[in-house]
């Protein structure tokens, strides 16, 4: 448990990637914790939010119903865009979800 969330991290020598699984706040709780702004989205057949966070992180949220989600995390080892590898994570998971 990480906060409210059940989450799984692990870590590559390119990457940190994470999942969280948040059964007490939807879509409607993604809070943006970067400079850029939160971009609205479709992966499958679930609206999701995406944002690049301070730490560099990229971060997917994919709604689950009004009060779920889950959110994927990777981070890079070295400066690149994790946002293609967070959306290839997010195309893998996001057709198991309910």
């Amino acid at each position: 448990m990480v906060g409210t969330a059940h989450s799984c991290d692990f870590d590559s020598d390119d990457y940190t990637f994470g999942v969280a699984i948040r059964t007490n706040v939807g879509l409607s709780g993604f809070v943006a914790t970067g400079s850029g702004p939160v971009k609205d989205m479709s992966i499958g057949g679930h609206q999701a939010k995406q944002e690049v966070g301070n730490s560099g992180a990229c971060v997917i949220g994919i709604g689950v119903s009004d009060t779920s989600r889950v959110d994927l995390t990777v981070l890079p080892a070295e400066n690149q865009d994790p946002c293609p590898t967070a959306l290839k994570l997010a195309n893998i998971i996001e057709p198991k979800l309910p």
